[in-house]
């Protein structure tokens, strides 16, 4: 089954195809993120922050996830599978948040990266273009300061240094950065970042790699899904020659994180680190049903 045909059989991960009204709710914070459009972008991402990192959950549903995770996450997810996709996307607490990304990746799995300090610290080919786009990285956030640009610069050359054959390209400084508001913990995120770029199963590295291959196959196959399921929106794009890379491109290099606000960005980040890369394009596709009607009037 290629990824069309798995992105078209995409519900919570069994096999049954969503109905349109069933994809859009299972984004919410979308339609919620969109009337909050008007703010201005700094308050927007600070409250983002703020929310993603301390929002209330109620007390019956923080009550199943602490149980879950005293149960053991990892446990948990092989014996209820089709239970923790359904609370991932209603969104996962704060508190619990880096615990279960660590355990949707199978980070004790995977073999963690030697040498992180050495690695670090010692320039390569890439230590000045990522230096550059550090400086770039989440600059309305005040919380992102000079002292987590630091800690992003000495991830991102660590993993440059650790897999050469990827080295550094656009769009890691945001994945690395979310991994880092997320964790708090500069060696954590970097094994994590390793293993979703590293790891046959999520393959990210696919994105980065010289002429793009993996993005490439994605913006063709969210293309045809997009003909197939709101062809009046992508004929209204072919009409004024709106090419798929022209919203696409950023929405996939970056996973979507600089493209909406980040208490969207973490909802959406849940979804993709538990279920898989191939999810993007269902989640692209969502978007573009809720936000149809804007587009086309």
């Amino acid at each position: 089954m290629d990824m069309v045909d798995e992105a078209r059989a995409f519900c919570d991960g069994f096999g049954e195809r969503r109905s349109a009204s069933e994809e859009r709710a299972a984004l919410p914070a979308v339609q919620a993120e969109q009337r909050r459009r008007d703010t201005s972008s700094t308050q927007r991402a600070e409250g983002a922050v703020r929310e993603a990192v301390e929002h209330e959950v109620s007390s019956s549903e923080l009550s199943k996830w602490s149980e879950m995770v005293e149960a053991g996450i990892s446990q948990y997810m092989r014996a209820h599978p089709d239970r923790f996709h359904r609370r991932v996307r209603r969104g996962i607490p704060p508190q619990f948040r880096w615990q279960v990304w660590k355990a949707a990746v199978r980070l004790e799995d995977f073999e963690r990266p030697k040498g992180y300090q050495s690695l670090s610290t010692r320039e390569n080919p890439w230590t000045a273009r990522i230096q550059i786009d550090v400086s770039r990285t989440f600059p309305e956030l005040k919380s992102f300061d000079l002292d987590q640009q630091q800690r992003l610069l000495r991830i991102l050359n660590a993993y440059a240094g650790h897999n050469p054959a990827i080295g550094y390209c656009q769009g890691m400084n945001y994945v690395a950065g979310l991994l880092l508001l997320v964790s708090d913990c500069e060696e954590e995120s970097f094994a994590v970042l390793a293993c979703l770029m590293d790891h046959p199963r999520f393959g990210l590295s696919g994105f980065y790699r010289e002429r793009l291959p993996l993005l490439r196959r994605y913006l063709r196959a969210c293309d045809k899904l997009v003909a197939e399921t709101v062809p009046e929106l992508r004929e209204h794009f072919i009409k004024e020659n709106v090419q798929p890379a022209v919203y696409l491109h950023q929405w996939f290099l970056t996973l979507f994180i600089n493209c909406f606000p980040l208490s969207m960005v973490m909802i959406i980040w849940d979804v993709i680190v538990c279920e898989g890369l191939p999810v993007v394009l269902r989640i692209a596709v969502s978007i573009l049903q809720v936000l149809k009607e804007s587009l086309l009037y």
